[in-house]
């Protein structure tokens, strides 16, 4: 649970950049094909729609139940980013840091 929200507040990279690979309208925007997107993940991590009222504060309890029940969504916790271009990393990372918690 403490890593989780170690993790959650200090993440190792703050903010991930991607360029969209096809053209797309989401929500009303229009977002063409080559544009850069910006996923601010110490933004997101801190944001209180997601995370609650403490969203700012270390709680490690909220992890209490499980990474999906932490946040209002269940991939909230982008430490690792998600999806085919995720870290490549995380799989070697986790059990060793969750053997020193």
């Amino acid at each position: 649970m403490v890593l989780y929200e170690t993790l959650r507040l200090y993440s190792a990279v703050p903010l991930i950049v991607r360029r969209a690979t096809t053209g797309a309208d989401h929500c009303g925007v229009k977002v063409p094909k080559g544009t850069l997107l910006l996923i601010p993940i110490a933004m997101l991590h801190r944001d209180e729609e997601v995370w609650g009222a403490d969203a700012g504060a270390f709680n490690p309890l909220q992890f209490r139940d499980g990474i999906g029940r932490a946040a209002m969504h269940l991939n909230a916790l982008l430490s690792f980013f998600l999806g085919p271009r995720s870290c490549i990393g995380q799989d070697f990372a986790m059990p060793d840091n969750c053997n020193l918690c």
